[in-house]
């Protein structure tokens, strides 16, 4: 994850020394070391020492806990507790005039709202952290923070900016390099990397592949940068039309990211593959191409939902545990009582009866988030595609001899376009607005999904194939009225293409959707914000 990259310096222990080697390690500095590779354990650990500490009212401890606790919490991506642990250790270290401390606990804060989609955010606590970093004089944080402000910027769309403070980050490391200071060679290549990527969006094209050709050179193949410049310099040439160089460089750049399994760097190398078969006019191998994307970034999705469960299970099991413990502490102290009056066991019964009525409501609570969060987008809250499928099958499988039903896939136009004027938020706004708008203009009986990152599935039962087509006709003019505030720029709007395909008793679900994929593909060639019907 690049964010981690990038705040590693000034958040976590640094690489010991011989000596450190040497010494015994304290059980919060064994966690903190474990963070990454074993957070489970870390967190164990650390609560361990928390407990202690606050029993003997040792802040300092408190503090240190806190802060292993967050960081143990961000490597396992359970953003909400990481950020309540970094409050929690932000403010003791405040308390106790640690400036060096707090900044970098500001800094992991902001890592936790950048990780979150919370760029706004992030963006306000990282100026916080560069502030407190410099009253501390803490120098040799001062460039990691320069760093992540920089791809905050970028995030948020603000180029010039972006490229303003990954310059300001290069600086402060080009000083410490001539003041024989070390400086980790991959957070100095990611801000000049930084900078060819936001010169990219600008359409500094020649400035980019300059400075991406450099990162590559001083780059170690193994590493996200080198992938990095790949990709950029492969994006660079072909929006320059020099379609052979492109090709050369996205191939290096899949090449590399398969043999280092990196699955979200192959979907955006094969999504730049697909636009480098469109300029050539190749379009259904753009398709393909475009479908691979589309699975490949359904499998990385199912894998972090997967371990979004897992850990939201994991927290309901010490949600129960902590109330069985509740349960078995009130039953010996019940126990151990010689005398109890009719009046005293009719409140502990009454206590009990309150405790369990709680432990299911927790339970309730979280099968009821174990659900919602197994079947929905979390972005758009629509349901996700492995739900979607279950519908299908459902209706594919009717003992109908002709299943009244259609499908209408919708894909954004030119949305690649819009995420680089204005910026990731505001393609994830215009997501939810126009996902709220489709929402709007179907019945409670049909189905709508996020299919894959700007495209949406419509499923219509019990209609007809001629209202199916009146459908699409209406939802793609409501979508065209969508509009999103984008500050001083004015607002955002976008048109979608839409493919149409009936239910047949010859075609199975997977035939369908592929029609219905046909059919939207044909819609962008005739010119976008249209409909087609198979």
């Amino acid at each position: 994850m690049l964010v981690v990259t990038c705040i590693a310096p000034a958040c976590f222990a640094e690489s010991a020394s011989a000596a450190d080697e040497a010494a015994e390690l304290t059980p919060l500095e064994q966690a903190e070391r474990m963070a990454q590779a074993d957070a489970a354990g870390a967190v164990e650990m650390a609560t361990a020492v928390l407990g202690e500490a606050t029993a003997s009212g040792d802040r300092g401890q408190q503090a240190a806990a806190f802060r292993v606790l967050a960081i143990s919490r961000y490597f396992q991506a359970d953003f909400p507790r990481a950020l309540e642990h970094a409050v929690a250790a932000e403010r003791l270290y405040r308390e106790l005039g640690d400036l060096d401390r707090q900044a970098g606990l500001l800094s992991l804060m902001g890592a936790i709202h950048g990780s979150s989609k919370q760029s706004d955010r992030a963006l306000e606590v990282y100026q916080r952290a560069l502030a407190v970093t410099r009253e501390a004089g803490a120098s040799n944080g001062e460039p990691i923070v320069l760093m992540n402000l920089g791809k905050t910027h970028f995030d948020l769309g603000n180029y010039d900016e972006a490229v303003q403070r990954y310059e300001q980050s290069i600086g402060r490391f080009e000083a410490f390099i001539a003041e024989g200071r070390p400086v980790r060679p991959d957070a100095l290549l990611f801000a000049r990397m930084g900078i060819a990527d936001a010169l990219l969006r600008q359409g500094e094209t020649e400035q980019a592949i300059e400075r991406a050709e450099a990162v590559l050179n001083a780059s170690d193949p193994d590493s996200l940068n080198y992938q990095n410049a790949l990709a950029i310099l492969g994006e660079a040439h072909l929006d320059r039309g020099e379609l052979s160089r492109a090709e050369e460089y996205l191939n290096r750049a899949m090449n590399e990211a398969e043999r280092t399994q990196r699955p979200a760097k192959r979907a955006d190398t094969l999504k730049l593959m697909a636009r480098l078969a469109e300029a050539r006019g190749r379009f259904e191998q753009a398709l393909l191409l475009q479908r691979s994307v589309n699975e490949l970034n359904l499998e990385i999705y199912n894998e972090r939902n997967s371990s979004e469960l897992a850990r939201l299970q994991a927290r309901f099991d010490t949600d129960l545990r902590d109330q069985q413990i509740e349960l078995q502490a009130l039953q010996l102290q019940r126990n151990r009582s010689t005398i109890i009056a009719v009046s005293t066991v009719a409140g502990a019964a009454l206590l009990l009866a309150l405790i369990l009525f709680q432990l299911y409501r927790v339970k309730q609570k979280s099968h009821r988030e174990l659900r919602v969060l197994a079947e929905t987008d979390p972005l758009t809250g629509l349901l996700n595609r492995r739900t979607m499928y279950e519908c299908l099958s459902g209706i594919a499988s009717s003992t109908d001899d002709a299943p009244s039903a259609s499908l209408c896939l919708l894909d954004i136009d030119n949305f690649k376009a819009i995420n680089d004027q204005y910026g990731h938020p505001v393609g994830d706004k215009l997501l939810v607005a126009v996902a709220e708008a489709l929402s709007r203009n179907i019945r409670a009986e049909d189905r709508i999904c996020r299919w894959g990152g700007e495209e949406f599935l419509v499923l219509l039962v019990d209609r007809s194939f001629d209202d199916a087509v009146a459908v699409a006709r209406r939802l793609c003019e409501q979508v065209s009225a969508v509009e999103v505030d984008v500050g001083d720029a004015g607002v955002a709007q976008v048109t979608v293409s839409i493919g149409v395909a009936h239910f047949t008793t010859a075609a199975n679900d997977a035939e369908v959707i592929r029609r219905a994929d046909a059919a939207m593909y044909q819609a962008k060639l005739d010119g976008k914000n249209r409909i087609t019907v198979f």
